[in-house]
This record gives C-alpha cells, sequence and structure tokens, in this order.
C-alpha cells in the first residue's frame, strides 16, 4: 500500500503499569490519505507482548467514547528492536478534530494501555462521491482552517457568523448550524456521511442577480499530460427567504483551461432538505494539452430576482488509470462465395466493466488510412458489453451501412477482397478509456482471410498486402 503519512500532533501520553498480560503500548498516533484507495486512514505505532489482535477505542478529549472495538485492517509485526504498526479506518471523526486513542489486546474488553492524543489531518484524502484516488484540490472538502484553496476574484471572504453578516457578493465557510445562523433558511449540512457529520462544513456564496459571470471559485493544477482524470463537486441551492417568489435558482458553469474537453453547465434546484445536493462529475483526458490546468466555477447573475445563493463542498480532482488493452481473437466462417462471417472473441480483459465494439470497412493502408464513409457501426445496443461478438446487422457487402435491423441474421457479413477495422474499447467510470484494434484481410481468389494488428503489418507489409490479392 502507498500511502501519504501526515505527522498528528501528539499531546498526551499516561505511564503504563509495570505487569499487564496481554498489553500494548501506544507510541504514537498518525492520520494519512491512501494515495491509491483515497482511503482516511489512521496508522498506529505501538509495542505489545502477545500476537492476539488488538482493538483500539476512539474517545473525544473529554473521554467520552465516539468509536469502540475497532479491529486494524493491516498489522506489520514488530521485531525484538522496533515498533510495530496497526492501520485502522477512519469513519467517525472529522477532519481536523483532537481526538483520544486507546488501545486493547487480547479481546474487545481487554486490558487498556496508554492513552495518546491526536490530531486528523486528512487534507489531501479522496472525496466523497469521486473516484478513489489522491484528491489534487486544496482543501476541496472546505475542512482547513480559513479559506485556503478558494481564490475567488470577484466574491470577498467574510467568516463573521452573525445574522445577515454574509452579504451578496461575500461567502463564508460554516457548517450547518452557522449557515441557519446567517440565514435561517440556509438549511444545509455537509454531504460526506450527512446527516451525521454536523460539524463538517461547506462553502456558502451569498449570490448576487442581475450582473454577469462571476468566479466563486478557482485553482490551478499541475497535471500529468495523456492522463484522464475525474472532476466532482457537491452542489446546493440556498434559499433566500423563506417564502419568496421570486427566489433565483443558482445555474453554475465549470471551467476547464484545456481545449476540447467542454464545460458543465449546472442548473441548482434541489428539493428541501439539509442533506440534499446535486453531485457533478465529469471524466477528461488530457490528450497532448500540457502540464497545467486551471479549473474556474462561475456563477450567473445574469437572472433579475432575490437569492441566487449556493453551496459548494467535496471539489476534487482525482487521477484515474487507463484500463488495460482489451485484446480478443478473430474467426471466420464462409457463407458463401463472396461473403464470410466474424466472431470477435475477447482473451483478456480487466475489471473495466463496460466494452464498445466498432467495425468499418476500411481504405488505404492500417493505421494511415480511414474508415469508407457510411461503412462503420459503432456499438449499436444488440453488441453492448459483448466478450464474443459476431456482429449481428453488420452488412459489408456495399459501401453505405443499411438502416440497423435487431432481427437480422445472426452474424454480420463481411466480402472476400475488401479490408475491415474492428476495434474493441473497455473503460469505467474510474478507468480510463482504452482500446485495442484487429484489421482483417481476404483474398477473393483463394478466399484466406488474415488478421493483424497495425504493428504486425509495420513488421510484415507485404504478407498483408498479398491476403488482398
Amino acid at each position: 500500500m502507498m500511502c501519504l503519512f501526515i505527522a498528528s500532533q501528539i499531546l498526551a501520553q499516561k505511564e503504563k503499569p509495570l505487569v499487564r498480560v496481554p498489553w500494548i503500548d501506544i507510541v504514537d498516533v498518525e492520520t494519512f490519505c491512501d494515495s491509491i484507495t483515497g482511503d482516511k486512514m489512521i496508522r498506529i505505532e505501538a509495542k505489545w507482548n502477545s500476537w492476539p489482535i488488538c482493538f483500539f477505542d476512539i474517545l473525544d478529549l473529554s473521554g467520552t467514547p465516539i468509536c469502540q472495538n475497532i479491529s486494524p485492517v493491516n498489522v506489520i509485526p514488530q521485531t525484538s528492536s522496533s515498533n510495530g504498526f496497526y492501520e485502522i479506518p477512519q469513519s467517525c471523526i472529522v477532519n481536523g478534530g483532537n481526538y483520544q486513542i486507546i488501545g486493547g489486546c487480547g479481546q474487545p474488553t481487554g486490558s487498556q494501555t496508554s492513552i495518546l492524543t491526536f490530531t486528523a489531518n486528512f487534507e489531501n484524502c479522496n472525496i466523497f462521491g469521486c473516484c478513489p484516488g489522491r484528491n489534487l484540490v486544496v482543501n476541496g472538502d472546505f475542512e482547513a482552517s480559513g479559506n485556503p484553496g478558494v481564490n475567488s476574484p470577484d466574491y470577498t471572504y467574510n467568516p463573521t457568523v452573525a445574522t445577515g453578516a454574509t452579504l451578496p457578493g461575500q461567502y463564508n465557510i460554516v457548517t450547518g448550524a452557522q449557515a441557519s445562523t446567517i440565514n435561517r433558511c440556509w438549511v444545509s449540512q455537509d454531504p460526506s456521511n450527512c446527516p451525521t457529520n454536523i460539524a463538517g462544513k461547506f462553502l456558502a456564496v451569498n449570490g448576487r442577480t442581475c450582473g454577469g459571470k462571476q468566479i466563486v471559485w478557482q485553482q490551478t493544477f499541475s497535471v500529468n499530460d495523456w492522463t484522464c482524470y475525474e472532476f466532482c463537486a457537491s452542489v446546493k441551492n440556498l434559499k433566500e427567504g423563506c417564502v419568496c417568489d421570486f427566489d433565483v435558482n443558482p445555474n453554475i458553469e465549470v471551467e476547464f483551461s484545456m481545449p476540447l474537453i467542454g464545460n458543465i453547465t449546472q442548473l441548482v434546484n434541489v428539493s428541501p432538505g439539509a442533506c440534499n445536493w446535486i453531485n457533478i462529475k465529469k471524466q477528461i483526458c488530457l490528450w497532448g494539452y500540457g502540464s497545467s490546468l486551471t479549473i474556474k466555477i462561475f456563477l450567473n447573475e445574469s437572472i433579475p430576482g432575490d437569492g441566487n445563493d449556493l453551496a459548494l463542498d467535496n471539489i476534487a480532482l482525482i487521477a484515474i488509470p487507463r484500463c488495460a488493452p482489451p485484446v480478443f481473437q478473430i474467426t471466420t466462417t464462409p457463407i458463401n462465395a463472396t461473403t464470410y462471417s466474424i466472431l470477435a472473441t475477447a482473451t483478456a480483459t480487466t475489471i473495466c466493466p463496460f466494452l464498445h465494439w466498432e467495425v468499418c470497412e476500411y481504405t488505404g493502408l492500417p493505421g494511415t488510412g480511414s474508415c469508407v464513409p457510411g461503412s462503420t457501426m459503432a456499438s449499436p445496443p444488440i453488441w453492448w458489453n459483448l466478450a464474443t461478438n459476431p456482429f449481428a446487422s453488420y452488412n459489408g457487402d456495399g459501401a453505405t451501412l443499411p438502416p440497423y435491423n435487431p432481427t437480422s441474421l445472426p452474424s454480420g457479413v463481411f466480402v472476400y477482397g475488401k479490408m475491415y477495422r474492428i476495434l474493441l474499447a473497455t473503460w469505467g467510470e474510474c478507468d480510463a478509456w482504452e482500446a485495442f484494434t484487429r484489421y482483417i484481410a481476404s483474398s477473393p481468389r483463394t478466399k484466406k482471410v488474415k488478421t493483424f494488428t497495425e504493428e504486425e503489418f509495420k513488421k510484415n507489409p507485404q504478407a498483408v498486402l498479398k491476403a488482398l490479392k
């Protein structure tokens, strides 16, 4: 497991009794984010005198238990000259909070040990609702002190929590209770673990109206070219008045600085309820665009009326892996003297859940030619997610593809003497698109069929061209 460790603050430790069987001494506590999965974890450095699995309790500073009898998910044992380590998932503590941890061995109610107090710091962890991975957004959950990472040139930060304190053109970072103090109609709560995460914070914007398009949040990221990412954010409209006929619902736009990505536009109008949010997300792939990406969230102020108030939370940018190429093989069967059928069978796929097939008649050299106009059929419903595809309804017997007909022959029709290209791609919500392509060439005289990849053609082009004679 690759982990990003963030040192925690050790505030207190009690002396251990001289004799305890079994016993465990907690030496240090760290909170960190798993850089692969994005999970929030607690790592405990400890000494213990026997192998039975130890259990842990988390308490607040008053000593009130919050989580009890937590089992470790990973145990790195100690040697005679070093301490050992436990890892447990965080599911009950709030980022930035101060907590105590107690260990016991042998059974959940076993002997207690020294108590350590630590500060939770999960700033770089994955955001609720997005893909696993390390979040590149600074303070995307708005739990850090102050307002780091907002960077709005058009709205002003006002940290005051009092009735009417956040004016139009201002924003604050608040809990649900603080939001309702500012405006009793701002009924909202941090969506992460809602409704139990009472102390969680979010960005509250008092939007203006009768204006233009203004930036409420922006950040610039160093990214890897030719890499795919997922962008996520949670949004919610905040009512200006509890009963108002002219309460404008926010309309936001997420702008990406790189070309061809395409912006996100979203009218934010959720049903009443503190935990009702909209999750927006977009998979973006950086195909040769460079290594710097700026993301801006705009609020449209052009609509006249009152309101236009907005809540933002859980902003994330997560790098996602590409799927492995889904290799497939081809078998052919003659239909008559001029045509044959093709059966494609995927021989290596990953856990990426979606499969996409394309076939076309191909002209020119493999890799540098093109599909014959009108000859392409791309993943009609009858082909969706097939590991074995007979290309039903495909008619390669002409330059123009006929209308899709799900009741046609069980296998597609291909013509001797023509070249075809078949592509299989796979992807998932948290896995980027990857494709594998084969070409099929055949002789109208000998009826022999040859299948090959672009790389195989480059190594021996004459053998492929011979097959077409």
